[in-house]
């Protein structure tokens, strides 16, 4: 599954009782950071946690981002047809153990890199209006 290609993903395989695909998510952000050594990618979680902290329920948020960092950036390609971003994303390792970030949708990205993180996993209540 694609969040263990990570240590620190256990705060968000405790969310999940079923792990999501991230099939056709919201893509709110990637921004190209130290002279494109660093990708900061932020998107939604295709749906909300099936076991939310109970300070997510008493602030009535129905929406989870993500933000996930990749450092020592080997490959980057970004093409875009629409200035509203969404695709699906796989993460997976390659046999020389280096993060391979594919994105395919309104926004396409192919991504090779040396590590990555979740940085964070945040509730917050979106406008399904």
């Amino acid at each position: 599954m694609w969040f263990e290609n990570f240590d620190n993903y256990i705060f968000l395989n405790k969310l999940y009782l079923e792990k999501p695909l991230l099939i056709d998510v919201r893509i709110a952000k990637i921004e190209i950071l130290d002279e494109g050594d660093c990708v900061s990618l932020l998107f939604d979680m295709p749906y909300y946690a099936d076991t939310p902290p109970e300070k997510w329920k008493v602030n009535g948020y129905n929406s989870i981002i993500v933000q996930m960092d990749f450092f020592d950036i080997r490959e980057l390609a970004i093409k875009s047809v629409n200035n509203t971003y969404s695709g699906t994303i796989d993460i997976c390792k390659t046999e020389c153990d280096l993060l391979k970030v594919t994105i395919i949708g309104t926004v396409n990205m192919d991504l090779v890199a040396e590590s990555g993180i979740i940085q964070s996993v945040e509730g917050y209540c979106k406008d399904i209006s």
